[in-house]
């Protein structure tokens, strides 16, 4: 999602059948993009980084628009194909880790039941049952 990309025009054809913000009313599409257009401003991070941190952010949500976005932006600002590998791989373990915290939630969450089958399929009166 870059300033160009916002119009749902895409220079290059990808996915240019996909209407962006099409469920959007004008006026929150308008105070989204002042938002948008606001953040994507040197403050604190310069743009560089925050292009960087959008590219991952991107990534780790499954916004392939927005990525391809990105990076055009990370290339167009100077970033080298290492720092891209690099924010790649940071995001695959954020993302990654993810997936484990949820599975570890999840198990917690039932962690009184899954034990409790767990055991009666390990132990061998489990196995007389299952017979």
């Amino acid at each position: 999602m870059n300033d160009g990309e916002h119009d749902g025009e895409h220079e290059d054809g990808a996915d240019a059948d996909v209407d962006s913000y099409a469920l959007l009313g004008d006026a929150v599409r308008r105070h989204y993009l002042g938002y948008y257009k606001l953040v994507f401003t040197d403050g604190a991070l310069d743009l560089r980084t925050k292009e960087l941190i959008a590219l991952g952010v991107s990534l780790a949500t499954g916004a392939p628009n927005c990525v391809e976005g990105h990076l055009r932006k990370c290339v167009e600002l100077g970033v080298s194909r290492a720092e891209l590998e690099e924010v790649v791989a940071t995001s695959l373990g954020v993302a990654g880790a993810s997936i484990v915290d949820r599975a570890d939630i999840g198990y917690a969450a039932a962690k009184v039941r899954l034990d409790a089958a767990l055991r009666a399929r390990s132990s061998p009166q489990g196995d007389e049952e299952k017979s």
